[in-house]
């Protein structure tokens, strides 16, 4: 019985020999057997934009550019949020 896995047929898995595995599991391993497609990018609502912009608390001690940096800092934190799978 075989036991090797059928190769993925998305057209960017990578696909070739991998000798350290195919050693270990003393079969052929394809590198393709632990590959997964990347994630389609998630990007913001407009709503969301919205949000961001109006949870920074602008005050009058903050210059442009430490809004700006803050704005930067939410946006990335709520990008990352929906596209890093949570453990």
């Amino acid at each position: 019985m075989d036991e090797t896995p059928p190769c993925k047929t998305h057209p960017d898995a990578p696909h070739g020999f991998d000798r350290n595995a195919s050693h270990s599991a003393d079969r052929y391993v394809c590198e393709c057997e632990g590959w997964e497609p990347p994630k389609e990018w998630v990007g913001l609502t407009d709503e969301e934009r919205e949000q961001v912009r109006s949870s920074v608390g602008y005050n009058q001690f903050m210059s442009a550019g430490e809004y700006a940096k803050a704005v930067q800092l939410t946006t990335e934190a709520k990008l990352k949020e929906k596209n890093v799978p949570q453990p």
